[in-house]
């Protein structure tokens, strides 16, 4: 019987999850898509590029019957929308074609199995966790619930993965390795040994880049030998390069690229879109607005160059 579906999440993730949907369907139909639900949305709208219709936010659940996948890629921001949902919910579990599991595999409700991902033996996922394309879980493997393992990385055996965890781009888990929940994994980073939760590790082998009240939020690259001071803050979308100092106090906005051997000072902002070149020192408290070139030190609000870097080469 054909079941109906909307899907949590008009974003990238989600319209990656209608994908899925539609290769499921096109096997053997099994879902029938009656559209997406956003709370930021106008109901009636259409989730572009797709021509698929926006039914409302997550209240339309309240009075309509559907199973639901919540295509939202923040862990913690999926298991905060799973738990204000009524408890009736149905979540749908969703496996690509061309995914695959092997035996003795157990996969959560709201689970989601993308494009050649692929799972092989007495692996057990929690509920909501999410195999981006192309991610592999070898056997003996426990992965917790609200976990996003990202395109292209590659968990060995025997690894266990606690809840809410981020798992970068091309990222490894050596055998035995241990996440504790909470903990973001950066792209390309290995885990060699057991990591304690709630901080975020990167480089070979993966160690901690944040001190004590230091933040990073969503979709974030951070380079090797990068240091993330206390109380300091990096948003969404960034990409902070090698060898930077991120000072006490100092906060990153969306969207921001730091270049390679950067010095951020303390309390300095970076606003939306800036561009910070290597080498450049921002100030104490400066405030940075638009993009930096390279080598020179910037101070003020807005920040402005007061003179250029000697190299060291």
């Amino acid at each position: 019987m054909v079941k109906p579906l909307v899907i949590i999440g008009v974003g990238g993730h989600g319209r990656e999850a209608y994908d899925i949907v539609s290769a499921m369907n096109a096997d053997s139909r099994e879902w029938e898509m009656l559209g997406f639900l956003d709370d930021g949305r106008e109901p009636g709208s259409l989730a572009e590029p797709l021509d698929v219709p926006v039914l409302g936010g997550t209240n339309w659940l309240d009075s309509n019957d559907a199973w639901v996948v919540v295509g939202i890629g923040s862990p913690v921001v999926r298991e905060a929308i799973v738990n204000r949902l009524r408890p009736s919910v149905r979540y749908a579990s969703l496996r690509h074609p061309s995914a695959t599991t092997g035996s003795v595999v157990s996969l959560g409700a709201g689970s989601i199995l993308a494009a050649g991902a692929r799972v092989t033996h007495n692996v057990a996922i929690g509920r909501h966790t999410h195999l981006n394309v192309g991610a592999t879980v070898s056997h003996d493997c426990t992965i917790g619930a609200f976990v996003t393992i990202s395109p292209g990385s590659h968990i060995s055996g025997l690894v266990t993965v606690e809840d809410r965890c981020w798992i970068g781009i091309g990222a490894s888990l050596i055998q035995h390795a241990v996440v504790g929940a909470d903990a973001i994994i950066g792209a390309g980073a290995v885990v060699t040994r057991p990591l304690a939760g709630g901080q975020t590790y990167v480089g070979v082998p993966a160690g901690s880049i944040l001190a004590a009240g230091a933040r990073v939020t969503h979709n974030v690259a951070i380079g090797r030998h990068t240091h993330l001071n206390v109380g300091a803050t990096v948003s969404h979308d960034c990409t902070i390069g090698a060898f930077v100092t991120i000072s006490p106090g100092s906060h990153i906005s969306g969207l921001v690229t730091v270049e390679d051997r950067c010095w951020i000072g303390i309390g300095a902002s970076l606003i939306q879109h800036a561009v910070v070149g290597a080498d450049a020192i921002i100030g104490a408290g400066a405030v940075v607005t638009r993009p930096l070139a390279g080598g020179q030190t910037y101070v003020g609000v807005p920040a402005r160059p007061i003179r250029q870097r000697v190299g060291l080469g």
